[in-house]
């Protein structure tokens, strides 16, 4: 998870400097962000007690499938 983290470090922050020069077209999407939000806290809550159960399978796998749903058709 931490070099996942550094890895996006670099794009948020040029989205965070595009969005605040008002260039939205080159920052990241609001909606993205709380899909990313919402995946990293379901992310901690199932990863990282040990084992993840099928259910919190389908939970990841039903935001994988939002994400695509959105990404396709806004």
């Amino acid at each position: 998870m931490v070099i996942a983290l550094l890895v996006l470090a670099p794009e948020t922050i040029a989205a965070v400097r595009a969005a605040a020069c008002n260039r939205v077209q080159v920052s990241l999407n609001q909606l993205q962000i709380v899909l990313l939000m919402l995946t990293v806290a379901v992310s901690i809550l199932t990863v990282v007690p040990g084992r993840a159960k099928s259910l919190q399978g389908g939970v990841h796998l039903v935001l994988f499938a939002a994400f695509l749903f959105l990404t396709i058709a806004p």
